[in-house]
């Protein structure tokens, strides 16, 4: 006789699992197996633009590494260089290029140029790191709170902290703030193993030209906006800050 309660005397509960079958079977499709005669999708198989046959190499399709998000940097490469170098991965909210890039927010650049970007995304990358750390909102603050320069200094941000905290910050402290915390980041990740390497995009939007509108025929250029971007930052060529620059900022 079964308990009350038991698996047999509960409304519409019966025994799922077949006479004579196990519970490995009654598990359903394990990875690899196959639903419906269509395989489940795993990265170890083969990828469009890899070789045919060989399994669990460099695949060109995923979005491996830093990751990537919304907008294809080969069409803006600030974005793509802001994408590559973020501390956090690939994020709009550490640095978003699109705003002068595609939309032309403080003013626009063009998109497709890659000289003066390393210095651009530095700059952005520490405003953004400002608005981060005092809880705004990036997109309000980088629309309405700061200069409306290509270099957006953070002068309404710096007036609200004043008025909030009284501590009478000048412009060059705050932005000396949000340099040191992107330093701080990095030391972070070169302690985990980071470095130039790891400052990368999938292989397919360093290689694969773009095959349609205004950015037809075109890659992200990264590794000459990434020199840019160490010497604007005082890191050395692998992207490691340097003692000069650590001591500069108060971190060693």
């Amino acid at each position: 006789m079964q308990a009350p309660g038991s698996e047999d005397d509960s409304p519409g509960q019966g025994n799922l699992q077949k006479d004579g079958e196990d519970e490995e079977e009654a598990e359903g499709p394990q990875d690899g197996d196959q639903a419906d005669g269509e395989p489940f999708f795993s990265f170890d198989q083969d990828q469009p633009g890899q070789e045919e046959g060989k399994g669990g190499g460099e695949k060109t399709y995923p979005a491996h590494g830093q990751g990537i998000e919304k907008h294809d940097p080969r069409g803006l490469q600030g974005q793509g260089l802001n994408y590559a170098t973020a501390p956090i991965g690939a994020s709009h909210c550490r640095a978003h290029m699109g705003y002068p890039e595609m939309v032309g927010i403080p003013k626009p650049i063009d998109p497709h140029e890659t000289k003066g970007k390393g210095k651009l995304v530095k700059f952005w990358h520490e405003v953004f790191s400002i608005i981060d750390s005092a809880g705004l909102c990036i997109f309000f603050a980088a629309r309405n709170l700061v200069r409306p320069e290509l270099e957006i200094y953070p002068d309404r941000i710096l007036d609200y902290l004043n008025a909030v905290t009284g501590a009478e910050y000048s412009m060059e402290e705050l932005m000396k703030a949000g340099e040191r915390t992107l330093n701080a980041e990095r030391l972070f990740l070169v302690r985990a193993g980071f470095s130039r390497k790891d400052d990368t995009l999938p292989r397919r939007l360093t290689h694969e030209l773009h095959t349609s509108g205004p950015s037809a025929g075109r890659v992200v250029r990264l590794e000459e906006m990434k020199d840019e971007y160490y010497r604007e930052r005082g890191w050395d060529e692998n992207g490691i800050p340097t003692d000069r620059k650590l001591k500069e900022l108060g971190l060693k």
